[in-house]
Parts: structure tokens; C-alpha cells; sequence
């Protein structure tokens, strides 16, 4: 882990499991790659939009305005092509060089009675591929890859017809590094063939533009080389059409085929699949990121009720589709409580989102939520002329209404925070699983200090003199046993009325009293204990709670513990109904336990104390030993979970080392980027985002912690304050960078001074040796090469320091010297205005005229400015603390193999494989 919160940096090396098997395969996969994305989910008009960012719309033809085409579908809405003279031509996405395809995939849902062929995307079967139902007149899946014209080669077809006039969802990948084709049908591969013209790219360098229900041999869109449309036209409808650049997995297959079902939850993790889709998690498995959280309890679900109205309204089934295309769905009500919340918003004349058209008088939810509530109109449902949809009438009651009428309707659509990230392990980079981080209120390592490592800021005040020893893991803290202690601030969290859990080590070095508290919650009296841990001279332990009516207590039998050994202790309270317990658990395993009464604790203001008690008795003693890991939790954790916080605190292959130190003075500025432009140190130097569409937008950092960094498109700017580099003789700039072009001169830091363009810039730009860098000082400037050192989409540290003299201005690359630039005259002390200080854009003057031709697309993370010159070695430091992961781990559960992220990185563990290890 790597913790700046406190200016502490710690590093966890774990070199076992974390736990859980972590099925690194979520929904956020079927974004990889993904060149094209059509949903047909437009209703009307002439253009099936693009949904995978790329803008490679594609146009309707064929009908006179495009009306009747759009249709119910599988996901949403469909597109109805008539097979006669209906297609639609790709926009701008077109292929002109000999092998441009090395792999290729292609999904979609398909609902048609087709015997001959017919076209459902094509770039030239002889030029590039053609992905077709009823290659032959078979009625099976056809794709040819750069083949030859003539007879359909054996390797271009499935074994399965699918041409019931049903919904299908079919696919098929091709990679040249294998040059294998699969079919897939409804989830499940078909058929796998070797190609027969063996590793091949797909293309011939004829330039060709893309059709979609029909043949195709556009030179331009819309334009055929030669021959007429109509060889191949599709008769059926096609919904959520989908072309990648690689060739998807089985895994991935089968998330596209549950996808289908918008309102099936397979995973039973409590989320719909198109909300699965939202969130870019696996429909399949209710842990994605194998954390031991199921994705719902990573997220907190609100849903929003809005009312939709159009000129002319909607029927039924174009309420569904709009209501679908919105990512949401016709408004369901199953409480009281929401039926109140629609009639705030309802004139009278919605839909909703049921209907009885199945079986006569019943009623079912669109999203298959059971029918629990219903505040049906007196004398109402009635069906009088065929009704069979739900319609919100007047005062809050309900009507059945025809399925054709015309009206607005009642759109309900989840919104979703996170918890915790749904999709990563650690979302919090500190090196341990989520399922460890739920509820954490306090989390101590003891790391000479008592830092609050939960990110909450509950950070511990010491009394006495106590010190840090060794530990099992880096280091602990050592009370005396006479006035060492440590108190945590009082909190409504650390009071809690029901559940709490507390983990620690500890190592006891004498009790020569009768007791000692080892934690202690409460007002000061022996009788009204919140909670608390004490040591008996009988050498049990005596866990406490206490309500209104006394203490309650679940005690340990006698020699539990012995001197100078350490033991991982667990207190777990639960005072809900139904549960009433009061656990202990010692070295992982439940040691005592008792039934509690079901009432609230006794409350207390007083601080929490480690190793002391706010109590007065001769027979106390303060604790003496030492204390390690303390966690606490805001719930009664359970007893696997107990375990495996035991599995991995007694672990001595865990290293904790204090490299705080390790990083050099004289930091000056620090901005981490993570969603804000705010600035670390105590000096405040605050930047901001301008709140316009040029700010950069969250990005993951170089680890792939999401919203971790900022990318910037070529036409986005951060204002940093000038006082971050303002008068300053001799500096030092480091930061992280990843180019993802070099189409513009991608410039990462100007500063200006008022009367002047530039004073400092720090910037690329292309010449005849490659792409350079300058460090321009006005008038000034020293370039160097690096098109070999950075490289295009690549994470770098970037470091630049300057002595106050002109001669020492040196830039490194990766904590290597890369450059000494020599200045002609003396270099003055920096002058920067104010506003006058920005990332990715170059300012013509202070804060504005902005120069389009040098702006930065890429990402940028962790800019730090120091107020001296850094030397050799400080700057390789910064790289190797900087680059460390949040955790180096191997990774080993119960059916993954050994993997290392610091081994192979091309090792994947795909869900629905069973592995095999022996040292699992």
C-alpha cells in the first residue's frame, strides 16, 4: 500500500492471498476493444447511432423515412430490415491496408425464417469478412475472412440453424495468432474450425466501408465499387449488433447472451443484467471482482421517478422502448411509499410499467417484480375494450387502458454510488480485499505511529511514553503497564447502539494486578461498559457489553493466554433482534461466546481508550505488552471473515516498511489528480477544474485505480496556483505521464508572466529526428529526443530539476538522466502570475489564447514541485517509491492458480475454467 493521507507512505508486500477468487472478468470487458456498437434502439428517423464512443453511425436506407423499421427487439429496440432493398451503411469506420484485421468479433441478436443468405455485416467477403446467416441456404452461420469468391469454404459455417424466427444471439471471433473461427449460438460455442488459409490477417488493402443487412463493396459510404445492392439482403430483425477488434472470450459470449434478458438477474446478486451493463459488472457472477462483496452490497441503489411527455405521447410498447433507450424502465410501484412519490409527479394519464396481456387479469411487472401492492380505481381493472396496460390515473389510483392509447409515462431509473469499486479487488489500494475494508472504522498498523489507515482521520492520541517493537508484521506498539495508553476521540461511530467488531493483536508481558483492560468503551463506572476487552490474573479474557439493565459478559476459561506470546483476539457484539450474541475469538477460531439481551448499549462520551480505562480501582493495572493491528468495525463480522483477517495478519511473509522517509525534502506542491486539482502539503496551494467541457475527465491511474488520474483530450486544461512554481531559483517538476498522441505538440506545463507569452514550458514537439522535448525559459530552449524513451500510451515518470545557476537544468526519464540542458545566460528566479499556471495547454497569455497546436491528449498523474534542485539519486527515489503498486502480491485461493502481478502479465483466470494447483 502506498498511504499519503498523513504524509506517510507505507508498503505492504503480500505474498500470499488476499482471499477469494478473484474473477477479473466483468461487463467492463465488453468495452475492450469494442470498435462498433449498434443498439437500434432509436424508435425512429433514419440514423442507428453508435454507442461504443466512436461515432460510427450508421445510416438507414431503403425506406422512405425510416418509421416502420424501428421495432420491439431482444434489448430494447430492434431494427427491421425487409429483404428486399433495406440496409444501412457505416459511417467513416472503413478498412484500407493489406492485414489491418489481425482478429475480429461480432455479436448480435437476430430474429429471422432466412433459408437463402443473407448479409448481417459486411466488409467484402473477398477483401476483408462478411458475418451472414444462411451461407449455402443452410440456415446457419456463415463468416468468411478474406476468402476467395466461389463455393463456401468448409470453415466458414456453424453446425446450428438458427433460423426459427426466434430470438437468437449469435457470434463468431477469428485470431490470426490461432486462426481459429467460433461459432457461438445463445451463449454456447457451435462450432471451432481451423481456418483454411491458416495465420493470416484479415485485408487486402482495398479500401472498403461497411454495410449492415446487405452485400457489400463500398469504396466510400454508401458507395459500391461496382454491382448493384441486393445480392444478400437480411429479412429479419437485428438488435444489439456489436464488431470488436479482437476475439472475445466464451466467457464474454456468455455475458453478451444474459445481457439479452435486461431484466434477469442469473447471478442472484440483486441487480438487473442491464444494470449489471450500467456498472460494468459480470451478469454472471454476483462477486466480479472476487472480493468477497457481492456487487450489490459494493454499490447504494437509489431509483429517480420522472415524467416523460412527447408531442402525441407514447403507446405502450414506445413507452418501453423510450423509457429502455433512457437506461431505465416503465415506473413499477410496490409500496405505498412509492406510489405516493409517482403522484407528486403525475398529472393524470401515464403509463406504467405493467401489463395483463399474457393471461387476462394478470398482472405481472415488466421487470418481474412480484405484484405485492396495487391501488387500483374502484370498479377497476375492468378490461372494458381490451385493456391491457397500466395506466396512473387520478388522485393516486390505478387504471387498465388500452395498449395502443397515447400518453406520457413514469420513467424509474436507478442511480448508483459506490461503496466500494464493484469491479476492483482493493478499491482503496491499501493492499488488503474490500470485503476487509466494509465497515472499517479504524484500521492501526502501528508503523511508529498511530495513523488511522481507514482513510476516516480516527488517528490516536498517546499518553505516557510508549514506544514500537517488532512485530509479526513491521512493527507494534509497546505500552508499559503504568501510564502508557492511547485514546481514540469519542464518535457516534465508535458509540454504537448494536454492532461492533474488534480485531487486534496482542503480546501480554505481565499482569500483576487482577485485571487489565485491553480496550475499554464507557462513562468511567464499572457497571455501564459500551464494550470493552479485560485481562483476569486467572489468565482468561473477559469480553463486556453493557445496556440499561447491566453488563453482560462472554468469559474465556481460565489460561486462555500466557505471557510474552502473541494472539490475535476478535470481540464481536451484536445486540439485534433475532441475534443477541456476544463472540470472542481467538486465533481465528471462536473461543467463548453468550447470548445478550436485544437493547441498545449503554452510551458513553468518553474517548476510547487502548490499554487504560477511564475507570478507578486498586486491582487495574494499564496494559502492558504490546498491541498490533487494530481493526474495528461498524458491524458483527463473521467468523470466515475473522479467520481470514488471522490468515493474513499472522502471515510472516508480509513485509510493512516505513518509506516515508525514503522520499526527498523540500516538497513544495502535490497534486495527486484524484478527481480534483487539490493540493497535498500544508501550503494550499489549490488548483481547480473550470467546470466547462474543457476540464479533464477521471481516468484510472497507472494501477487501474479508477478516477486515480486525469486524461486529457487535446482540447482540456487544469489550473494549478502559480505558487507552485512562483519565485522559485531552482526547482525540481516530477510527474507521471502516459502520451497517447503526438498529432498536436503535446505540452504538459506552461507557465506565463504577465507582458509575455511563455516563461516556462515544458512540452513535446515533432522534428525530423523524432519527437523532442522542450524545456523552454524564456528566451531559451534545449531539446531532446525521446520518441525511443516514452513512447506512445506508456506510463512514465517525468522529472525535471534546475539548479539556480544556468548550467544544471537536467531531465530525467524512469529516474534516469536522460538530458543535461545548458542555458546561455543566468537563470533568474521563476515569475508566474497569477492564473498564469496550467497542465495540458499552452497559454499565449496569462490564462487564455490558448494554442490549439500545443495541447496534451493523454493522461497525467502525481505532479510534485519541489522547491530545490533534486539530485540523481532523489529522483530515482521518487520513481521506485512512486511506482509501486498499491500491493505486490500472488495471488492463491482455492481453485485459481498462482498468479504474481510482478510475473507474467499475460496469465488470465477466465470464469467457468476449473484450475488445477497443487500448491493452492
Amino acid at each position: 500500500m502506498i498511504f499519503n493521507g498523513m504524509k506517510t507512505l507505507i508498503h505492504i508486500t503480500i505474498t500470499f492471498v488476499i482471499f477469494g477468487i478473484h474473477n477479473l472478468l466483468g461487463s467492463a470487458t465488453l468495452q475492450n476493444g469494442l470498435v462498433g456498437h449498434w443498439k437500434f434502439d432509436e424508435t425512429s428517423g433514419t440514423t442507428a447511432h453508435d454507442s461504443s464512443g466512436n461515432e460510427y453511425d450508421a445510416i438507414l436506407y431503403g425506406t422512405s423515412n425510416g418509421s416502420a423499421s424501428w421495432v420491439d427487439g431482444k434489448v430494447g429496440g430492434a431494427i427491421d430490415l425487409d429483404g428486399s432493398n433495406d440496409y444501412l451503411a457505416i459511417k467513416d469506420l472503413h478498412y484500407s491496408q493489406p492485414g489491418q484485421i489481425p482478429a475480429v468479433s461480432i455479436s448480435v441478436w437476430i430474429k429471422t425464417n432466412m433459408t437463402s443468405e443473407g448479409a448481417i455485416i459486411s466488409y467484402d467477403r473477398s477483401e476483408y469478412f462478411r458475418f451472414s446467416i444462411g451461407g449455402g441456404n443452410a440456415g446457419k452461420l456463415f463468416f468468411a475472412s478474406t476468402d476467395a469468391r466461389g463455393s463456401p469454404h468448409l470453415d466458414d459455417q456453424g453446425n446450428q440453424t438458427v433460423n426459427s424466427n426466434n430470438w437468437h444471439n449469435v457470434a463468431v471471433t477469428y485470431d490470426s495468432s490461432s486462426s481459429i473461427k467460433y461459432f457461438y449460438v445463445d451463449g454456447v460455442l457451435d462450432r471451432s474450425v481451423t481456418s483454411n488459409h491458416g495465420n493470416r490477417n484479415l485485408g487486402t488493402g482495398v479500401s472498403r466501408f461497411g454495410i449492415i443487412g446487405q452485400n457489400c463493396e463500398d469504396i466510400n459510404f454508401n458507395q459500391m465499387q461496382s454491382g448493384s445492392r441486393g445480392q444478400l439482403p437480411f429479412n429479419g430483425s437485428l438488435d444489439d449488433l456489436r464488431l470488436y477488434n479482437r476475439a472475445i472470450s466464451q466467457s464474454e459470449v456468455g455475458m453478451l447472451y444474459s445481457l439479452g434478458n435486461r431484466y434477469g438477474d442469473p447471478d442472484g446478486d440483486g441487480l438487473y443484467n442491464f444494470e449489471e451493463e450500467i456498472l460494468a459488472t459480470n451478469p454472471l457472477l454476483a462477486d466480479t471482482d472476487g472480493d468477497g462483496l457481492n456487487d450489490s452490497i459494493e454499490v447504494q441503489k437509489f431509483t429517480t421517478f420522472e415524467r416523460i411527455s412527447r408531442t402525441g405521447e407514447f403507446t405502450f410498447d414506445e413507452a418501453v422502448l423510450d423509457a429502455e433507450s433512457r437506461g431505465g424502465y416503465l415506473a413499477t410501484i410496490t409500496s405505498s411509499e412509492e406510489n405516493n412519490d409517482v403522484d407528486v409527479i403525475a398529472t393524470s394519464n401515464e403509463w406504467l410499467g405493467a401489463t395483463d396481456r399474457e393471461l387476462e387479469g394478470t398482472w405481472k411487472w415488466l421487470t418481474g417484480e412480484h405484484w405485492t401492492y396495487s391501488n387500483w380505481n374502484p370498479n377497476e381493472p375492468n378490461n372494458s375494450g381490451n385493456e391491457d396496460g397500466l395506466h396512473f390515473y387520478n388522485d393516486g389510483k390505478w387504471n387498465d387502458i388500452p395498449l395502443t392509447s397515447d400518453y406520457a409515462y413514469i420513467l424509474e431509473k436507478p442511480v448508483f454510488t459506490e461503496i466500494s469499486d464493484p469491479l476492483n479487488p482493493d478499491s482503496d489500494g491499501n493492499g488488503y480485499s474490500d470485503l476487509l475494508d466494509k465497515g472499517l472504522l479504524v484500521w492501526y498498523l502501528f508503523e511508529n505511529n498511530t495513523f488511522d489507515m481507514s482513510g476516516n482521520n480516527r488517528h490516536g492520541a498517546l499518553s505516557g511514553s510508549p514506544t514500537f517493537s517488532n512485530a509479526i508484521q513491521g512493527k507494534a506498539i509497546s505500552l508499559d503497564g503504568l501510564d502508557d495508553y492511547i485514546d481514540i476521540a469519542h464518535d457516534s461511530s465508535l458509540d454504537p447502539r448494536r454492532e461492533i467488531s474488534i480485531s487486534m493483536w496482542l503480546k501480554i508481558a505481565s499482569l500483576n494486578k487482577t485485571w487489565t483492560p485491553v480496550f475499554y468503551k464507557g462513562p468511567g463506572d464499572g457497571g455501564h461498559r459500551s464494550y470493552g476487552l479485560w485481562l483476569n490474573s486467572s489468565k482468561y479474557f473477559h469480553p463486556v457489553s453493557a445496556d440499561s439493565d447491566g453488563q453482560e459478559d462472554a468469559d474465556s476459561i481460565s489460561n486462555s493466554w500466557t505471557t510474552n506470546q502473541w494472539y490475535h483476539s476478535v470481540m464481536v457484539m451484536n445486540r439485534n433482534a433475532g441475534a443477541g450474541f456476544l463472540k470472542f475469538y481467538l486465533n481465528g477460531a471462536l473461543l467463548s461466546e453468550a447470548s445478550i439481551r436485544t437493547n441498545d448499549t449503554a452510551s458513553s462520551s468518553n474517548s476510547l481508550r487502548i490499554g487504560s480505562t477511564q475507570e478507578t480501582n486498586s486491582e487495574y493495572q494499564t496494559f502492558h505488552g504490546s498491541v498490533d493491528n487494530l481493526r474495528i468495525y461498524d458491524y458483527a463480522i463473521e467468523e470466515d471473515l475473522v479467520s481470514k483477517i488471522y490468515e493474513i495478519e499472522s502471515n510472516t511473509s508480509i513485509s510493512i516498511i516505513d518509506i516515508s522517509n525514503n522520499l526527498p525534502d523540500g516538497l513544495h506542491a502535490y497534486y495527486k489528480l484524484d478527481g480534483n486539482a487539490d493540493e497535498e502539503t500544508d501550503n494550499g496551494y489549490d488548483g481547480s477544474l473550470t467546470g466547462t467541457e474543457h476540464d479533464p475527465t477521471n481516468a484510472p491511474d497507472r494501477f487501474n485505480r479508477p478516477n486515480r488520474a486525469f486524461y486529457f483530450d487535446g482540447n482540456d486544461r487544469l489550473k494549478l496556483d502559480h505558487m507552485a512554481l512562483d519565485n522559485l531559483s531552482a526547482f525540481s517538476i516530477s510527474m507521471w505521464a502516459k502520451i497517447e498522441t503526438f498529432e498536436k505538440i503535446p505540452l504538459l506545463l506552461s507557465a506565463a508572466k504577465s507582458g509575455s507569452s511563455h516563461n516556462e514550458c515544458f512540452f513535446f514537439h515533432p522534428s525530423g529526428a523524432g519527437y523532442k522535448i522542450y524545456f523552454q525559459e524564456d528566451p531559451s530552449n534545449e531539446t531532446l529526443d525521446l520518441e525511443s524513451s516514452v513512447g506512445l500510451s506508456n506510463w512514465r515518470n517525468l522529472t525535471l530539476t534546475r539548479e539556480s545557476n544556468a548550467s544544471s537544468t537536467n531531465f530525467y526519464i524512469d529516474g534516469s538522466l536522460a538530458k543535461t540542458f545548458t542555458f546561455s545566460s543566468s537563470t533568474a528566479p521563476v515569475d508566474v502570475a497569477t492564473g498564469g499556471l496550467w497542465l495540458g495547454a499552452d497559454q499565449d497569455s496569462v490564462g487564455g489564447d490558448w494554442d490549439e497546436s500545443q495541447s496534451f491528449k493523454g493522461w497525467l498523474d502525481e505532479i510534485r514541485f519541489y522547491n530545490r534542485a533534486l539530485n540523481a539519486s532523489e529522483v530515482n527515489t521518487i520513481f521506485e517509491v512512486t511506482r509501486l503498486i498499491s500491493s505486490d502480491f500472488t495471488d492463491v485461493d482455492d481453485t485459481a492458480p498462482l498468479i504474481t502481478l510482478n510475473g507474467n502479465s499475460n496469465v488470465t483466470h477466465e470464469a467457468g475454467f476449473v484450475y488445477v494447483d497443487d500448491s493452492a
